[in-house]
């Protein structure tokens, strides 16, 4: 996968956003322990340690992740989730 077109589909602007690399890590994480709720996902990275060394400690909302994983990087996202497994198979 380029890293350039996960920059591109992420536009930024109001507040800061949260790096688009350690939200696709979070939700890939998350597929993979099968979580597929953003409320669970953002349950996970307050109380997990994974989850809080993959964030950086950082603690997006549900709402945050939902409209990352849906609106930004859709294709992205299930691109590299089976990619991943493909490698780890």
């Amino acid at each position: 996968m380029n890293p350039n077109i996960l920059s591109s589909l992420h536009p930024g602007g109001g507040r800061p956003p949260y790096h688009p690399k350690m939200m696709l890590k979070v939700v890939l994480y998350s597929y993979i322990n099968r979580i597929d709720s953003s409320r669970q996902m953002a349950k996970q990275l307050r109380e997990k340690i994974y989850f809080m060394w993959l964030s950086g400690s950082q603690t997006p909302d549900f709402r945050t992740i939902n409209r990352f994983r849906s609106k930004r990087i859709k294709d992205v996202t299930y691109e590299t989730f089976f990619s991943l497994v493909d490698l780890l198979c």
